[in-house]
């Protein structure tokens, strides 16, 4: 009696609960247990309780496909930069390459060189259309900072590639416009008039 099925309010007659619970037996691929009686139904809903149906996947829509692919487009696009970056900033901070770009003027800020961190989401972490969709914007969004920091430190790590003589030559050449630059500033004081004092009364 201790297993005895039991319920508050009004319950429907005893054959009513057994031919439903009985159906959700033989639709789950199991063997309804009888006789017909308060104690067969009972177990087979604890049995159900214990095991419930499997939900039938269903294919994406083609929302879902398209919002799934544009993250994944994204996701792609902000690994690559991460990857691109930490092998740029890598460059930038060899010695050699912060002498040549000390002499062409060319410096970074700290938050240049500071690492930039992977993501570590998926599509499958998103359960709806508008989450996919807000999430591949995130992450476009902090793609293009990336992409504005790598063109930043391009500008120094990409010095590798010049030799001592190229950068001798541009810092000659700025040297030679800020010569031109002084000697422009000292022609426009000698030709500035001299203020008239006035006379004394």
């Amino acid at each position: 009696m201790r297993d005895a099925w039991y319920t508050l309010g009004t319950p429907a007659p005893l054959q009513t609960r057994w031919d439903e619970a009985a159906a959700k037996m033989i639709a789950a691929g199991q063997v309804p247990i009888t006789p017909v009686l308060e104690i067969s139904v009972h177990r087979m809903n604890q049995w159900l309780c214990a095991n419930p149906p499997k939900t039938e996947w269903q294919p994406p829509s083609p929302a879902e496909k398209i919002a799934i692919e544009q993250l994944g487009i994204a996701l792609k696009l902000h690994a690559g930069l991460v990857t691109k970056i930490l092998d740029e900033q890598r460059i930038a901070g060899r010695a050699t390459i912060k002498e040549r770009a000390a002499a062409l003027g060319i410096s970074l800020s700290e938050a240049d060189m500071v690492k930039p961190t992977a993501l570590r989401i998926g599509a499958a972490d998103y359960h709806t259309v508008a989450e996919t969709r807000a999430v591949t914007a995130q992450v476009n969004n902090l793609a293009n900072a990336l992409q504005s920091q790598l063109t930043r430190i391009e500008a120094v790590s990409r010095l590798e590639k010049l030799d001592i003589d190229t950068v001798i030559f541009a810092l000659g050449s700025r040297i030679g416009a800020l010569e031109s630059r002084i000697d422009y500033l000292e022609q426009q004081l000698e030709q500035k008039p001299t203020p008239k004092r006035k006379a004394a009364s």
